[in-house]
């Protein structure tokens, strides 16, 4: 009798302040906070920049704050600004830390950058036997008038390797370095490699496409071919010799021809008669492809598939829990509504915006043919900061999150 009662107290108490928080919560988004406290802006600051205690008392006082208006959310991310060294121009060596020891890349800094201007990048890797600074040498430094931005390339190591996916830790690595670093433009940022790095540049935008704008794989093979759909919101220029004897220009041709057919954006130049080369006579129309390609970081329409069941966010779906290889199909349609399509996900969660959705109405979810959400997602101090911190990514940074389960 006595454990009935005490559980009888701890059920009913539970109830009570469950109803409190629900209370409490709707009082909240009646009236969303239009604009923050000076204290909840540094709160907020120190939760995207701190470590330690700093990060964990900010997060505190960060997950108190009420839900925030649109206006709120625009005047933060319009004066946020991540702290940035200033850097030299110039052609330099940088080195990053990984899992497998210390690895190198060249990075071009532009003539006259400044830590105030975002610019853009161009990741281009380099072939088997090849290095950073004679990728650099032999495909951009007689571009830099041309391209105005920033170009890293990295060193495979061993220099034959292929570039994943034992090395897609150490292309991450030289991606979060440059973007914590430098001020890059997020939604300029393109993949590009010849023959191996050919490869690579395929396997990051079909394996990662929420990263770049476009990608340019010269004289390489996509070794994800049943990933193709993937590559709906990326631009691809791919480049081959006709008479290419090292990595045949027909993988190339056909991977083309089903992005064509996919309807997706695709060039494909076949050069007649010509063999194992990146043709650089081609880079000024590659550059003027890219200028024309920023990223959008919230398309209405997502196709995403993996081979492996790792936790992964593709543009605005995050899929936290996944059983075996997976694939998500989502699309925002009239109505404030998304319809999702997915298999081999347990939970997923949705990174929203105001940018992707109306955040004041609220928003219907179809999950495989069910509706499992209608009502309004508040937005969120904890969401934005979070995303900041985990990405640098003014652009993509989510004001609201919605999680659902898969069953």
């Amino acid at each position: 009798m006595f454990h009935a009662r005490i559980a009888l107290r701890i059920t009913v108490v539970t109830l009570v302040c469950a109803a409190c928080l629900e209370a409490a919560a709707q009082e909240k988004t009646k009236s969303p906070l239009k604009q923050l406290s000076s204290t909840q802006k540094t709160d907020a600051r120190n939760a995207v920049l701190g470590e330690g205690k700093t990060y964990d008392t900010a997060i505190a006082k960060v997950r108190e704050a009420p839900p925030l208006a649109k206006s709120a959310v625009e005047d933060f991310l319009k004066k946020f600004v991540f702290p940035l060294p200033a850097q030299k121009s110039g052609l330099k060596k940088r080195t990053v830390k990984i899992a497998a020891g210390e690895r190198e890349f060249m990075l071009h800094i532009p003539k006259g950058y400044t830590p105030a201007k975002p610019l853009p990048l161009i990741i281009s890797l380099h072939g088997a036997g090849g290095n950073g600074s004679g990728e650099f040498d032999w495909m951009w430094a007689g571009e830099t008038k041309k391209w105005t931005g920033f170009v890293a390339c990295p060193s495979g190591q061993p220099p034959g390797a292929q570039w994943f996916p034992e090395q897609e830790e150490f292309i991450f690595a030289l991606l979060k370095d440059v973007m914590t670093n430098f001020n890059v433009d997020t939604n300029r940022v393109y993949i590009h490699g010849f023959s191996n790095g050919g490869n690579g540049a395929w396997y990051y935008a079909v394996n990662f496409p929420w990263f770049f704008g476009a990608a340019c794989p010269r004289g390489g093979a996509n070794p994800c071919s049943d990933g193709i759909e993937n590559l709906l919101n990326i631009g691809v220029y791919a480049i081959h010799g006709e008479k290419d004897t090292v990595i045949p220009c027909s993988r190339d041709a056909e991977n083309a021809a089903k992005l064509k057919e996919l309807g997706y954006d695709v060039v494909y130049v076949e050069f007649p008669g010509g063999g194992h080369e990146p043709f650089q006579k081609e880079t000024p129309k590659v550059i003027e492809y890219f200028n024309k390609h920023p990223r959008n970081p919230w398309p209405k329409k997502i196709n995403y598939a993996r081979r492996e069941a790792k936790p992964v966010r593709a543009y605005w779906v995050e899929v936290t829990k996944a059983s075996g290889q997976f694939q998500v199909k989502a699309e925002v349609q009239e109505g404030n509504k998304i319809s999702i399509e997915t298999s081999g996900t347990d939970e997923i969660r949705l990174h929203l915006s105001d940018a992707l959705v109306d955040l004041d109405k609220p928003v219907t979810v179809t999950l495989n043919g069910s509706e499992t959400h209608n009502a309004v997602v508040p937005r969120t101090l904890e969401a934005i900061v979070t995303d900041l911190r985990e990405t640098r990514d003014l652009n993509a940074a989510a004001s609201a999150w919605l999680v659902l389960e898969v069953k």
